[in-house]
């Protein structure tokens, strides 16, 4: 049996270029494509940071307990970026003795 290449050439063409005007007939359709080798550039990284700050006052003394769960693509500064926000936020001063900050960073 011969095959005839231009034929064949001819075949795989007509298909290819009816299935993308069917394609593109049907309607609007939204894609989008990534592809990434190394770092992330892009810095659409996800990060997860909650503070959760618990006051109590024993003998007259107020202390401080600051809880920090992080999760995802989370860096050391962005904790403390956080902590200061939230310090600022409360006015908590940060070098008070009576505080006591716990940190859990899971990836």
């Amino acid at each position: 049996m011969k095959v005839d290449k231009k034929s064949l050439f001819l075949g795989i063409s007509l298909r290819a270029i009816f299935t993308v005007v069917i394609f593109l007939s049907f309607g609007d359709a939204n894609t989008d494509f990534s592809f990434q080798i190394g770092d992330n550039i892009r810095g659409d990284l996800k990060k997860d940071i909650n503070v959760s700050i618990e006051k109590t006052i024993e003998n007259g003394i107020e202390k401080v307990m600051v809880l920090v769960n992080a999760s995802g693509d989370v860096l050391k500064e962005d904790v403390e970026e956080e902590l200061n926000r939230v310090f600022k936020e409360n006015n908590i001063n940060k070098d008070d003795p009576s505080i006591n900050i716990d940190i859990n960073i899971n990836s």
